[in-house]
Parts: structure tokens; C-alpha cells; sequence
């Protein structure tokens, strides 16, 4: 209790601390100075890393949910983040950022691909994700938008077929086969 009290926390927690980092409750307070040291340390990085990743602390993190589990809000978050990166697009939003979008947008629960589903996707595809560069629109729209695109930067592929340029779905459609 008289460690709890001079490192602010309880009994329970300092006998935890103790146990996990020595596999039992040592006597000598150099022991129980560095077993504190060594669980502050971990939560500094853990702290600093939430910080770092999604521009919120740990517990604003986890108040949104368990970043490890499938289907979270802070999983989907960095779901989206680490696509943009291997991308090589800028990423320039926050948890709580993102959130508030999807939120405002209605669609939070309706998110993913596919047909019928919501994207956040970036204005005309330039720039980064950022709160003024991004929109929610479904899967379906975001792609028709990007071929547009495409065309219009002159970036899509096209094969030539009877003297005619088409893109593999025209062509596709026009020899009889369904796209892939």
C-alpha cells in the first residue's frame, strides 16, 4: 500500500507489476523502483506509438475499440491507412478525424467493397486523405469516377481493336465475354 501511494496506484496493481515482471513480489525497493520504471516505460512508448500512428492517445484509441480486433473502428482506420501508404498517398487524418467523417456520412456501418458499400475516397484521386480532400461515396461510384479519370489523364489502358481504342471491359463486352 505504501508503494501504491508513492507511485499513485493501488495495491492490487503495484502486487501486479511485481508478478509480472519478477514472477513474484520482491522485498528490496530497488527491485520495486525498477519493476515501476520498466511497466512506466512500456506505457510511455504505448502512449507515444498511439500518438505517432493515429494522432489521438492510447485511451482515446481504445475508447473507439480494440486496435487488434477485425472490425473495429481503430483496425479499419489503419486498414485504410496502410493501404494509402503502399500506395504512396499522403495520409493526413487522425482517428478521431476519420471517425467524425464516416459518422457525419451515416454510412460508418455500411464501409468496405463492394457493390452496394461506402468508400472515403479522395476528390478527383489527387492529393492525399485529408479533411478537405476526401468523400464518402459508394464502392460502385468511386470506381466509375476513377475510370473517368483515368481516361481523362489518358493513364488507362487501352487496346486496339477493328481501328477502335477500348478499355478491357468495352473490349470484353464487345468480343462477348464477361469481364473479370
Amino acid at each position: 500500500a505504501e508503494i501504491g501511494d508513492q507511485y499513485g496506484m493501488t495495491r492490487e496493481r503495484v502486487r501486479q507489476i511485481f508478478k509480472r515482471a519478477y514472477g513474484e513480489t520482491p522485498i528490496s525497493p530497488r527491485y520495486i523502483a525498477a519493476a515501476y520504471k520498466k511497466v512506466k516505460n512500456k506505457h510511455q512508448y504505448r502512449e507515444q506509438s498511439a500518438l505517432n500512428y493515429y494522432g489521438v492517445s492510447y485511451d482515446v484509441v481504445r475508447s473507439f475499440g480494440d486496435p487488434k480486433q477485425k472490425g473495429s473502428i481503430p483496425y479499419a482506420f489503419r486498414s485504410q491507412k496502410n493501404n494509402a501508404k503502399h500506395r504512396g498517398i499522403a495520409w493526413d487524418l487522425s482517428l478521431v478525424e476519420w471517425t467524425d467523417i464516416w459518422k457525419r456520412s451515416g454510412h460508418l456501418s455500411e464501409r468496405g467493397q463492394g457493390k452496394g458499400r461506402y468508400v472515403m475516397s479522395r476528390i478527383a484521386d489527387q492529393g492525399g486523405y485529408s479533411v478537405n480532400n476526401v468523400v464518402i461515396q459508394t464502392h460502385s461510384e468511386n470506381s466509375t469516377e476513377a475510370r473517368a479519370m483515368d481516361r481523362a489523364r489518358g493513364t488507362v489502358r487501352l487496346y486496339e481493336y477493328n481501328s477502335e481504342k477500348l478499355t478491357l471491359t468495352e473490349l470484353s463486352a464487345k468480343c462477348g465475354l464477361a469481364p473479370n
